[in-house]
């Protein structure tokens, strides 16, 4: 699973520490408030996610979907919602967002993931929010 799964998702990890994410959003929205530079912090929470993800193609037909309580359900769910980190890196790649930084030049922190919940880091520009 760490190869497949970003360093920005936090659960089910081995070696993640669930406060890890949480510290790291702080000290980015901290170091926004010291800056005095404006940004948004969107919180997407996927709780109901699990019962409606659909994991059909033509070669792979599975009877049932996904489920929470099942034992790999967290780790499927991991790999779907690892898509939306792929379409996130990619938006910061062309330039349609850029993240926060804690310290200047620093790692650009563009959003975080524990499970079902993701945040996003955006310049408060409408170019971004877009």
């Amino acid at each position: 699973m760490p190869e497949l799964v970003s360093d920005f998702q936090g659960a089910f990890i081995h070696e993640k520490q669930i406060l890890d994410g949480v510290l790291i959003a702080n000290e980015c929205v901290d170091s926004r408030l010291k800056a005095k530079k404006a940004g948004i912090l969107c919180k997407i929470d996927m709780n109901k996610a699990f019962d409606n993800v659909n994991c059909s193609t033509e070669k792979l037909k599975p009877s049932k979907e996904l489920r929470q309580g099942d034992s790999l359900s967290p780790y499927l769910f991991l790999l779907v919602v690892e898509i939306l980190s792929k379409l996130i890196n990619d938006a910061v790649s062309r330039g349609q967002l850029t993240g926060f930084q804690v310290v200047e030049h620093g790692t650009m922190i563009s959003h975080l993931q524990f499970a079902d919940d993701t945040l996003i880091f955006i310049d408060a520009s409408v170019e971004e929010v877009r």
